[in-house]
């Protein structure tokens, strides 16, 4: 069988890219890794009008499971853990639920229906090969966590991170997604949405601060933004698990459970293998040059945004302590 790949567009006709996937290898961390290995002449096996995806009938079958995260918290390493699970075909931030979710022509009801045309065909792949379909979506998706609700009727998992190590990360190589050049892009409607509170924003649009601040400032919103998601998809849907980074390493069987995977004898000590190979260090141990680098970002809150810092430490405090927590 053919899957679909990704959205292009040709003489501003909607196309879909359909790949075969039988010589895929699903090891990298990320979906579009996996494709872009192949021969370029295997890129792409056919293209279709991407409305002939929307025309099917019946029921789609439905992902094992989707992981949200607020980015920079082990997201990658849950992935490498659940590959290990011979249950699992699992694929990492697939670039066409982006393109499905962002793009303005399309409505909602549209959206939704091309979200379960397309992992449905994703999950029939997944069982003609024995196994289950878990997705992990690019950190943005938690802004539009309400349309996949929608969508699917499947275990979901939220992950984070402390906010310090977050932004720490973000502001040491930051992402396309978020301006990865100094002085940052002005501010959109996105960046508006991910900002919750215009009290919060007006500092950055006051001209005076440094570019590198201005930038903290907007990491700093963007996980306040994912955290609030968060909070609200805990609270609107019971099939929702949130987990903590310091907590991945040794949740190996919450983790297949939650999705549905049978535990078997070896299970903890393939996933405790991908552990070792994929984790960045030991989530409980901070060097001191660590420890001063968080502490000197936290002043650097403290004095530009002490409203953001508070409104930080409640969102991270309210996930470490919810009900729905998971490992």
């Amino acid at each position: 069988m053919l899957i679909p790949y990704e959205l292009t567009t040709v003489n501003e006709r909607l196309l879909l890219r359909w790949i075969n996937p039988d010589r895929l290898e699903l090891r990298p961390g990320f979906f579009h890794e996996a494709v872009e290995a192949l021969p370029q002449e295997e890129q792409c096996a056919g293209l279709t009008h991407f409305d002939e995806l929307l025309n099917g009938e019946g029921a789609e079958p439905q992902p094992a499971g989707l992981i949200f995260h607020t980015s920079r918290c082990g997201s990658t390493l849950v992935c490498q853990m659940l590959k290990q699970h011979p249950q699992a075909l699992v694929l990492g931030e697939p670039f066409l639920l982006n393109q499905i979710v962002r793009h303005h022509l399309l409505s909602p009801a549209r959206k939704i229906e091309a979200l379960r045309r397309c992992t449905g065909l994703w999950a029939q792949w997944a069982a003609e090969t024995g196994r289950r379909l878990v997705i992990k979506l690019s950190s943005w998706n938690l802004m539009h966590i309400d349309l996949y609700q929608r969508a699917f009727d499947c275990p979901m998992l939220c992950l984070y991170r402390d906010y310090l190590s977050v932004l720490e990360s973000l502001l040491r190589g930051t992402p396309k997604w978020l301006g990865a050049d100094w002085p940052p892009r002005p501010f959109t409607e996105v960046d508006a949405r991910l900002l919750p509170d215009a009290s919060l924003l007006a500092p950055l649009q006051s001209g005076v601060m440094s570019a590198e601040s201005k930038l903290l400032g907007t990491a700093a919103g963007t996980y306040l933004g994912f955290g609030r998601a968060m909070l609200a998809a805990l609270e609107s849907d019971a099939s929702v698990r949130v987990m903590g980074y310091e907590s991945i390493a040794g949740a190996s069987a919450a983790l297949a459970e939650h999705f549905g995977l049978q535990p078997y004898s070896g299970l903890q000590q393939d996933m405790s293998e991908a552990t070792q190979l994929y984790s960045k260090g030991d989530s409980t141990y901070q060097p001191p040059d660590a420890r001063d680098k968080l502490k000197r970002l936290d002043a650097q809150l403290e004095q530009h945004y002490p409203a953001m810092r508070l409104a930080l430490q409640e969102v991270y405090s309210r996930l470490q302590s919810h009900r729905q927590l998971l490992g």
